[in-house]
């Protein structure tokens, strides 16, 4: 939760909006973090899952639907408005034809397009800096917040780790989401109605493990 707090504190210092990134995963007894967030007062939250919209929907804070809500139509597009968002990410299985389809029966404004970002290929709960880094029982020294990681696959594509809040890994893409003139076209396309536009986090690693 430091990490949070102090995000959000330096964000406000420059009179920025502060949106917090929510976890891709919550299990049974881990809502209550949510609550941490709500006391943190943000300008919006970046929802990965049904929980997350239906709770920050409660409070009232904006909530943007992030891809892994896999929305790929405009059925899908305008339940996530009708439950409470504020704003909507297409699916990654979107493509270029298939967005600008879209983009003629829902709203541009109420679009989020992710212009460069990594994809996660999957989530564990099984520690790689604590099999890399550390000897059998020694304690967790929270290296995931220090020590970059990337495993390499069979073909010598690296993918990066990151770790969650709750210390579930979570390993990415090699190859990130990059969709920068698509972007610029479509905003020109839709005279800058579709002008909310996300960079995610990249991060190069130095440090890779087989």
């Amino acid at each position: 939760m430091e990490d949070y707090r102090q995000a959000a504190t330096a964000i406000r210092n420059v009179s920025a909006e502060f949106t917090a990134v929510l976890p891709r995963i919550l299990k049974p007894g881990e809502s209550k973090f949510l609550h941490k967030i709500a006391d943190l007062k943000p300008d919006a939250v970046l929802a990965r899952n049904l929980e997350e919209l239906a709770f920050f929907r409660e409070r009232h804070i904006p909530v943007i639907v992030d891809f892994s809500l896999n929305v790929i139509n405009d059925l899908a597009f305008y339940q996530m408005l009708d439950w409470g968002a504020e704003r909507v990410t297409f699916g990654l299985d979107v493509n270029e034809q298939q967005m600008r389809n879209l983009l003629q029966h829902v709203p541009p404004e109420r679009v989020e397009q992710v212009v460069i970002g990594r994809v996660p290929l999957f989530t564990m709960e099984h520690c790689l800096w604590q099999t890399q880094f550390l000897k059998p029982g020694e304690p967790c020294q929270k290296l995931c917040r220090e020590q970059p990681l990337q495993i390499e696959d069979r073909y010598g594509a690296l993918h990066t780790v990151r770790a969650d809040i709750f210390c579930r890994n979570i390993v990415e893409r090699s190859e990130p989401i990059e969709s920068q003139p698509l972007a610029a076209h479509l905003r020109i396309e839709w005279d800058d109605r579709m002008n909310e536009q996300r960079v995610a986090e990249i991060l190069d690693q130095a440090f890779a493990r087989k």
